[in-house]
């Protein structure tokens, strides 16, 4: 077991962290067997230390208290003052500094105690690191003082670290004095000390310190304005911490901490490259920085099942290759994937940089770089120091709609959803009285509530708009003429609700683009491949999956209009004549239950999969059926442990080594290219990493999706189901996931009861991937159909016939006639339709709306031809006879 532990901790020296966890584990194992309790806890100590250079610092702190409790029993003082060490080094790095100083000065104390130099000295770095923190977070007078108190404790750690002949030691002490140098603005001492360091880590072969210190070095040169020199050690950085992150093997949790920790690189590469004037190989690099743990997954094929792309080197074996090249070979890539776009798409990418500042790129379909911005990220609304963070916190506090998700459902005072005939039938009763169609409140009890919904909806348009003026107004130059945007956000960017921005005329931009979002352009390409790649493949089937949990509970409530929306959606689909077999087939009212084990059991090559159930942010999960003592799976052990279907259970986790109990779980295999609808709350939104957002939507695409559709905060159950009958009704016509949903939402947005219905219910829904040239999502041909393939296609050239413009003339037909559907059938009654009351105000915004909407018909349909849009009638129908302004709006087109 020492043998196998002191092996280890060779490959760990050298940065290969994968084959040290194994043999650390190995090791431990074997003390564990022949009661070795020293070596077990030694092993327990460097699994920690591992994890922790690979960023998992809860998972370190745990196997480090593991390590301090064994050597507490044994009264080891040396081993228990090491693990103090490495547990308070964690804490700073979660940001815990109180907790961190408390460990450390314990460890400081028994290393005292006991005459521990070595210790001694890595405790007085370790509190060096936290009060130089301290002193950064600081921009009063206590900034010197915390600095030079640091600078003061890395100094004694370091004649320790020389004393003892800790060449380890003396180059961290040497790259922390650095830093403490820089913090204080002198570069040039801060860039003698980092080469110091630099001399260190060759000559121990420590990668990742090589790494670490070829970033700080181009921090220094970037602060310096001498860029040539920073992209030269950045390059060598970013090619080092490439061939240590190649080292992890399949371990998804491991690369995106330790991505987390090498982000900053790219993000200063990018830095000085646009200052250098290199926007298109600053493009290639933050394309680089994306989704790199998601790209390594989908990169797999048969022959090379851990997938794996190869760390790209500014140094061929012959030396030749400079950075340059691969740069331009970035470039070039990023141009062949854009080519494989729309040629009416625009790719806007959006990257993080240092200095509070933010970059994006615009990159047409034909791969042609149309513009290169780099703004300020903070300061925003004119108030000093306000982040778009902060921004997109308040948007998100304002527009939460509670309903599809794992809370407790507040009081609904929201207006009756007039898409119910019953409800329709209502409203014609309640006009008969002096109450506010809102509130539902007598009139002179509704007045403040009135004045308050319209102060809410006041703030929230400012806070979208100020959101769009920040990101989309730059750059709004650059995209007339497309039909499409494909959006690549960065940090908390994913949590842009893209759809509901407003820019100055008022418009949403879902009014005037399809809008899809993609972790990186190579998530997109790989996921578009895998379409193509499945047309020759056996297709696969439809689940459906609705109201699993039909139970009242303090936690979950009921979600009525889950259940019928998949029953409508399958009414949708058998008009299509595309079958749905009772096997995955799930609602409320359905046998058997829609327990775990049973839906991972049909999401198993599946090609489509729609889910409307609670969702839970807090666990990542979905919230399934729950087995009884009465139910054939209720012997199933999965099931009876979490009802829930977690992110990490649909794509598959390895066996976490160093921890007890842990077991590999098998992931959700969907057939490639399959389109997965999870038509519940928050499903687009987790943990925001260097990596992007790591929820739910992120395993479904590691689970072989090709596109997902998704919510960024908590939807109204009702509002949520006729969106997505409307947006199967379009998919259906072969159009794809995107068209779809966006048609759905400007049909419903016009609802004549509710102004904020596209903001709050439906802007929240964003589609992930989903190719316009290649995934089509046409059901039937997902699952084999005669239906030809460019039915629907909306693309201005090369591809396809125009759609049956009858198929689209039917809902905007109802539109006019104000026909809203009910929740158990395609159209309401006829008898209903003149019985829904309009005010002459209401009657005429509603005009305006019908006008931008026809005209957004006839540019994408039938254009070049003429369409009438007919008017209402004083009461409210639609009015053919007599009516002089029946002709007034003749548009014509193209």
């Amino acid at each position: 077991g020492k043998a196998t532990t002191n092996l280890g901790a060779c490959y760990e020296r050298v940065g290969q962290y994968t084959k040290a966890v194994e043999l650390y584990e190995q090791g431990r194992a074997i003390a564990e067997e022949v009661g070795d309790r020293g070596v077990q806890g030694k092993a327990c100590g460097n699994l920690g230390i591992c994890f922790a250079s690979l960023g998992q610092y809860t998972k370190a702190i745990k196997l480090q208290e593991e390590s301090r409790t064994i050597a507490e029993q044994m009264g080891d003082k040396q081993e228990q003052a090491g693990a103090d060490i490495n547990i308070g080094s964690c804490y700073l790095k979660l940001g815990q500094h109180d907790e961190a100083i408390k460990v450390l000065e314990r460890s400081r104390a028994i290393a005292d105690d006991i005459d521990d130099w070595v210790r001694m000295g890595k405790a007085c770095s370790g509190l060096g690191g936290v009060y130089l923190s301290l002193g950064k977070q600081n921009s009063n007078e206590n900034r010197l003082f915390l600095i030079t108190k640091a600078l003061e404790l890395f100094k004694e750690a370091q004649m320790v670290a020389e004393a003892v002949g800790d060449r380890k030691g003396q180059g961290d002490c040497l790259s922390s004095l650095g830093n403490c140098y820089l913090a204080l603005g002198q570069r040039s001492k801060a860039i003698e000390l980092y080469n110091q360091d630099l001399t260190i880590m060759l000559e121990l072969g420590d990668r990742a310190g090589q790494g670490i210190v070829c970033n700080n070095l181009g921090v220094c040169y970037n602060q310096l304005e001498q860029y040539h020199e920073a992209i030269g050690v950045l390059e060598k950085g970013r090619a080092i911490l490439e061939e240590v992150e190649g080292d992890l093997g399949v371990y998804d949790d491991r690369r995106v901490s330790l991505f987390e920790q090498q982000q900053g690189t790219y993000k200063e590469l990018q830095s000085a490259l646009l200052l250098q004037g290199q926007a298109r190989w600053a493009l290639g690099v933050a394309a680089r920085a994306k989704a790199r743990a998601l790209s390594y997954r989908l990169d797999a094929n048969p022959s090379n099942p851990s997938g794996g792309t190869k760390a790209s080197s500014s140094h061929d074996t012959d030396g030749v290759l400079s950075y340059a090249g691969v740069y331009e070979a970035w470039w070039v890539e990023m141009q062949r994937m854009a080519r494989n776009e729309n040629s009416a798409t625009c790719i806007v990418e959006f990257s993080f940089l240092p200095e509070d500042m933010l970059a994006v790129w615009v990159l047409s379909g034909t791969g042609e770089l149309l513009c290169s911005k780099t703004l300020l990220s903070v300061g925003l609304c004119e108030i000093k120091g306000r982040t778009i963070q902060q921004l997109l916190t308040e948007a998100h506090t304002s527009m939460n709609v509670r309903g599809r998700d794992a809370m407790v459902s507040s009081a609904n005072t929201k207006a009756p959803d007039l898409s119910d005939a019953n409800t329709q039938q209502e409203a014609v009763s309640s006009v008969r009285k002096p109450t506010c169609r809102v509130c539902h409140c007598v009139v002179c009890e509704c007045a403040q509530v009135k004045v308050n919904a319209e102060a809410v909806l006041a703030k929230e348009s400012a806070i979208l708009q100020e959101i769009y003026r920040v990101l989309v107004q730059p750059i709004e130059a650059f995209l007339v003429g497309a039909l499409e945007l494909l959006i690549v956000p960065h940090q908390e960017l994913f949590q842009v609700p893209w759809a509901a921005l407003i820019d100055a005329n008022g418009q949403y931009l879902i009014e005037s683009f399809v809008i899809r979002v993609a972790p990186s352009l190579h998530v997109a390409a790989k996921a578009a491949e895998h379409v193509r790649q499945h047309c020759t493949e056996k297709p696969g089937h439809v689940v459906l999956l609705g109201n699993p949990l039909p139970i009242d509970t303090e936690k979950f409530k009921k979600l009525p209009q889950a259940s019928q929306e998949v029953q409508n959606i399958e009414e949708v689909l058998s008009g299509a004549n595309v079958q749905v077999n009772p096997e995955h087939y799930f609602f409320e009212a359905c046998t058997p239950k829609a327990t775990k084990s049973r839906v991972k059991q049909s999401l198993q090559g599946a090609s489509w999969a729609h889910f409307a159930c609670h969702g839970d942010l807090e666990t990542d999960s979905l919230i399934l059926a729950i087995s009884t003592e009465n139910d054939v799976a209720f012997s199933d052990a999965e099931d009876n442990l979490s009802s829930n279907l977690s992110m990490n259970e649909i794509q598959g986790i390895d066996a976490v080594e160093g921890l007890k109990g842990s077991k590999t779980l098998k992931g959700v295999q969907l057939s490639r290219g399959a389109t997965v609808v999870l038509s519940a709350c928050n499903t687009g939104r987790g943990d925001i990493k260097a990596e992007g957002v790591v929820g739910l939507a992120r395993g479904f695409l590691m689970a072989n999706a090709a596109a997902t559709v998704m919510s960024l905060w908590s939807v109204d159950d009702r509002s949520t189901a006729a969106l997505m009958e409307r947006m199967y009704m379009h998919l259906v016509e072969g159009l794809t996931v995107s068209q779809s949903l966006r048609l759905a939402m400007l049909f419903l947005a016009r609802r004549p009861y509710k102004q904020d219905t596209l903001r709050k219910d439906l802007s929240g829904a964003l589609v992930c991937n989903d190719d316009v040239k290649t995934v089509r999502s046409d059901l039937n041909h997902q699952l084999g159909k005669s239906r030809p393939v460019e039915s629907g296609s909306l693309r201005r050239e090369g591809a396809g016939a125009v759609p049956n413009v009858l198929s689209f003339v039917r809902p905007f037909i109802e539109m006019l006639q104000g026909v809203e559907h009910s929740s158990t059938a395609r159209c309401a009654p006829a008898s209903h339709t003149h019985a829904i009351y309009k005010d002459p105000q209401e009657m005429h915004r509603e005009e305006q709306e019908r006008e931008i909407y026809w005209r957004e018909f006839c540019r994408r349909v039938v254009a070049p031809t003429c369409v009438f849009d007919f008017p209402y009638a004083d009461t409210g129908g639609l009015n053919l006879f007599g009516d002089n302004r029946l002709l007034e709006r003749m548009y014509c087109f193209e």
